[in-house]
């Protein structure tokens, strides 16, 4: 399991995750720092997440799976 630390939508959010193979799977993000989210947490946001892992990861994002929202903790 690797945790990383992002910033996206200007929420902190650590990531937990896995890298099997090629492909990246998320299994919980935290919103940390906030009580709660202000913003929807829709495709959108879940999508910008996303992109922020593959940058950190130095993946392409077509290598990370998409993040349900089942899988978002705020």
């Amino acid at each position: 399991m690797t945790r990383i630390t992002i910033e996206v939508g200007g929420y902190r959010w650590k990531v937990h995750g896995t890298k099997t193979g090629d492909m990246w799977h998320t299994h919980l993000v935290e919103l940390l720092g906030a009580e709660r989210l202000d913003v929807p947490l829709d495709q959108g946001l879940r999508q910008k997440i996303r992109e922020a892992v593959a940058k950190h990861l130095d993946l392409e994002v077509a290598d990370i799976r998409p993040i349900t929202e089942d899988l978002v903790l705020v």
